[in-house]
């Protein structure tokens, strides 16, 4: 009940338009929403992989790339994980993929989350070589998150994504 009481405190009425503005990414136009019941089509190599949760419901394999995708609903960006990348003979699919707003390329997002394990790190290297050296430009059309004990800065990555879009 006092709960109740402070909601009725500041409780406001809203039209309808102010109340789609106000909604969660995750919301249709017709207010049915996207998430947790609903299974998101995913071309997954290795779909047992998937367990973290974005705010749509939307299964990935890490904190980082469930918060990543968060950060591209937020900006109405769409996206495509995992997509099928073919550099010379080699194929690749990096994290995400997004297409620039204004300019239509493509945008790939690579997140590298092991760097502490010496193999994941020379196999990221030789990764990064691979995209630098079929035309990829980091910066413009190609962006690295390396992760660390320390955490992620969130806002920094949100920054590089309004950067890369701008």
């Amino acid at each position: 009940i006092p709960a109740l009481k402070r909601f009725l405190k500041v409780y406001q009425p809203c039209d309808r338009d102010t109340c789609r503005a106000m909604l969660s990414p995750g919301y249709q136009d017709d207010y049915s929403y996207r998430g947790f019941d609903s299974s998101p089509e995913k071309k997954s190599l290795r779909p047992e992989g998937l367990v973290h949760r974005n705010s749509i419901g939307e299964l990935y394999r890490s904190r980082i790339e469930s918060a990543i995708s968060d950060l591209l609903l937020n900006r109405n960006l769409k996206y495509e994980y995992e997509p099928e990348l073919i550099l010379g003979s080699k194929r690749y699919h990096p994290d995400f993929c997004i297409t620039h707003p204004k300019k239509g390329f493509p945008i790939y997002i690579e997140d590298f989350g092991m760097m502490s394990d010496e193999d994941y790190a020379l196999s990221t290297l030789n990764k990064i070589c691979d995209y630098l050296n079929n035309g990829l430009v980091y910066g413009e059309n190609l962006m690295f998150l390396f992760e660390n004990s320390k955490g992620i800065d969130l806002a920094a990555i949100a920054r590089i994504i309004d950067m890369m879009i701008a």
